[in-house]
């Protein structure tokens, strides 16, 4: 294998056995183990695995279910699913592939054929970043776009909307940045650009969303988190902002930034939620860009 670290595989099945058997077998991965479903969810963000094998049969969840939820998640859906199922169950596997399923492989399972099927998913997961990276993420910033973005919206809305999750969203600007580019020049504007996108992707937690909406505006989803507690995140890269030492061909640069912010339980359920969020959170942005700039702005005046 030519990957520079170790790729992350989550093994998900209540037989002890069993787990331990594919533990040992997939030396070439990091390994992270669940024995159902709930503590699959509970683990998946830390793991970050690129492949899962899953056992159909949980004693929580059927395993079907899992890889459907999983599916319309956007945090999740570029997961390749491989199900472990027993002889008896392998015809109801091609419903399993209709919800996010990528093969199969039948107990009692052969070490040679389990390795290369995970090869397989392991390769089609690289490629399908790839792919995505070439054409979701800024050259720039190397953060997501606003390709990505539409994209995002539609699923995320969709399962907004089903488990009534709270997330917030904020719309982050680079103060008097015209005034960068036509002082210092437009490649020192794209030093700061790239510098203030590395200071919102480290404050990120991994399932946080940070993207280039365009110039020198940004914007961050927090799924799962109120305003109030997604504004601590803003202050703490207002702090590394105010406190950087950014320089320029000898020249010493110093930016801020205004931000707007918005959550979920502010709006009426539409059919297209983030639209709301993006379109109140960037009216608090105009606000505190009217009112002197370098402020986050949480509320309507």
């Amino acid at each position: 294998m030519d990957y520079q670290e170790k790729p992350s595989v989550m093994v998900v099945d209540d037989e002890a056995s069993n787990v331990f058997l594919l533990k040992n077998i997939l030396t070439d991965y990091t390994v992270t183990c669940a024995f159902s479903a709930k503590e699959m969810f509970e683990n998946i963000d830390a793991a970050a695995p690129k492949v899962i094998i899953l056992d159909v049969m949980l004693p929580d969840q059927n395993g079907f279910d899992i890889a459907k939820k999983l599916s319309s998640d956007k945090r999740y859906s570029s997961i390749h699913i491989i199900f472990l199922t027993a002889k008896t169950e392998s015809t109801d596997v091609v419903s399993g592939f209709k919800h996010g399923g990528y093969d199969y492989i039948k107990k009692p399972f052969d070490e040679i054929e389990l390795l290369a099927r995970v090869e397989a998913a392991m390769k089609r997961a690289f490629e399908r970043e790839k792919l995505e990276s070439e054409v979701f993420i800024d050259p720039l910033t190397e953060l997501y776009n606003r390709r990505y973005l539409t994209d995002y919206i539609r699923s995320e809305s969709s399962r907004a909307l089903r488990s009534k999750e709270n997330f917030a969203v904020a719309m982050l600007d680079i103060d008097h940045f015209k005034s960068i580019n036509d002082n210092l020049g437009h490649p020192c504007g794209d030093h700061i650009l790239r510098e203030f996108a590395r200071i919102i992707a480290g404050e990120l937690r991994e399932y946080d969303v940070a993207i280039r909406y365009g110039g020198e505006e940004f914007l961050v989803v927090f799924p799962g988190e109120s305003k109030i507690n997604a504004v601590s995140v803003l202050e703490r890269i207002q702090d590394k902002v105010l406190s950087g030492s950014y320089i320029w061909e000898d020249t010493p640069v110093s930016f801020s930034f205004t931000a707007g912010i918005a959550d979920f339980m502010e709006i009426d359920h539409t059919s297209m939620p983030f639209e709301d969020l993006i379109n109140k959170a960037d009216h608090r942005l105009y606000h505190g860009k009217h009112d002197g700039r370098n402020c986050i702005v949480i509320n309507d005046d």
